[in-house]
């Protein structure tokens, strides 16, 4: 019996770092080297007078977030970033600016479904820097807020309570 599995990996072959794809305002952006992020949609709980004590249902359509939007990067692709993409967009100030992130993971394989991301509308709100000594290569992470992430055209948010 097939499994899903042998659907998805043409040649046995899963997505790695090196299939990702990364642009921020519409420019490819290869000094990355991890994004990571989660989304949460949180329900309350309905009890009512049941003599077990489990809860009846979920109440409302629940409330959408992203509360964790990190890019680490090379310290002198963010320095780009910021100077040239960010601070025009901003006014002058790369804080101030709200842009797209789209992530695809694209195998040069034929048969191989890309998976595409795009987390927008986004903008910095926190920058940690360290330097040591050694030969450890300068890095640069960001903290994004981000309103919606969308993942091959599927949001974990509510759809249909979007057009009531």
């Amino acid at each position: 019996m097939a499994t899903i599995d042998q659907f998805l990996r043409v040649n046995f072959q899963t997505f790695a770092w090196s299939s990702s794809v990364i642009e921020i305002y519409g420019q490819g952006v290869e000094g990355i080297r991890s994004i990571d992020y989660e989304q949460k949609r949180e329900f309350e709980i309905a009890y009512a007078a049941r003599p077990d004590g489990t809860p009846i249902a979920w109440a409302g359509g629940g409330k959408y977030s992203v509360p964790g939007f990190k890019i680490k990067m090379l310290k002198d692709t963010a320095s780009y970033l910021k100077l040239a993409l960010l601070a025009p967009a901003g006014a002058g100030s790369f804080g101030d600016a709200i842009f797209p992130v789209s992530i695809a993971c694209i195998e040069p394989v034929v048969g191989s479904t890309p998976i595409t991301t795009l987390a927008s509308p986004c903008r910095v709100v926190g920058v940690r820097e360290s330097r040591e000594e050694g030969m450890a290569t300068l890095l640069e992470e960001w903290d994004i807020s981000c309103l919606r992430i969308i993942e091959n055209g599927v949001p974990m948010f509510s759809v249909v309570r979007g057009l009531l």
